[in-house]
């Protein structure tokens, strides 16, 4: 079991190690709660588009997730955001 930042438990069931032992993928359930600390489900809430890029600095993200688990506002009482979006 894990906590994150906001004190809530996660379940790990996997968790895996990259060839150069420098990242680590771990698997886990958070239930109905979130992990991304700007307040989606996930931190990886934006998908990138696939095919031919003309110019990266254009692209244009997917939002996948809609709506956000909580405000970050009230949960971090106005302390700096380290994710500029």
């Amino acid at each position: 079991m894990l906590k994150n930042k906001r004190n809530i438990n996660a379940w790990v069931y996997e968790c895996r190690i990259d060839d150069d032992q420098d990242a680590v993928w771990m698997t886990v359930d958070i239930g109905e709660g979130s992990s991304c600390h700007v307040g989606y489900r996930s931190c990886f809430y934006r998908s990138v588009p696939l095919g031919k890029i003309d110019n990266a600095r254009q692209i244009e993200m997917k939002f996948e997730e809609e709506e956000k688990k909580f405000d970050p506002e009230v949960v971090y009482k106005g302390q700096p955001n380290p994710t500029k979006i």
